[in-house]
């Protein structure tokens, strides 16, 4: 699970997210609902053991693309306002929180994640507009 605060944590929302995987050289990508997924900028090492956590808000953890992520109170942050799921910023997620406004439910047209689709996401989508998702093809 992705917390609002943007921990990820296994299914029960405590404990930490163990990847059950063989030993090796993995890139990392992130992605969440209405956000542009992320991608390490190189691998990491995992696996088995591994004990050391991964932290993508880091300042020091360097992502794949150009403009992936933003700086915010000093934590790098996953671009948000996909609120079509298209990988792209853009009129259609405008529209989508348009057509959505007052919805007050789980949806993608809720940029800020606060239950409810108003001008605040309206907003985000327009500020965040012609970004493009940083991820391979």
């Amino acid at each position: 699970l992705l917390q609002r605060d943007g921990n990820l944590v296994a299914a029960d929302g405590t404990s930490d997210l163990t990847l059950k995987i063989g030993k090796g050289q993995y890139y990392l990508a992130l992605n969440h609902r209405n956000h542009l997924g992320m991608m390490s900028a190189g691998p990491i090492s995992m696996g088995y053991t591994a004990t050391t956590p991964i932290d993508a808000s880091l300042l020091t953890f360097t992502t794949y693309g150009i403009n992936a992520t933003k700086t915010m109170s000093g934590k790098q942050v996953m671009w948000t306002g996909d609120a079509d799921a298209t990988g792209i910023i853009d009129s259609g997620d405008r529209g989508a929180t348009w057509n959505n406004r007052n919805d007050q439910s789980y949806n993608l047209s809720d940029c800020s994640l606060d239950g409810i689709t108003d001008s605040a996401d309206r907003g985000i989508t327009w500020n965040n507009r012609n970004l493009i998702e940083q991820l391979p093809n």
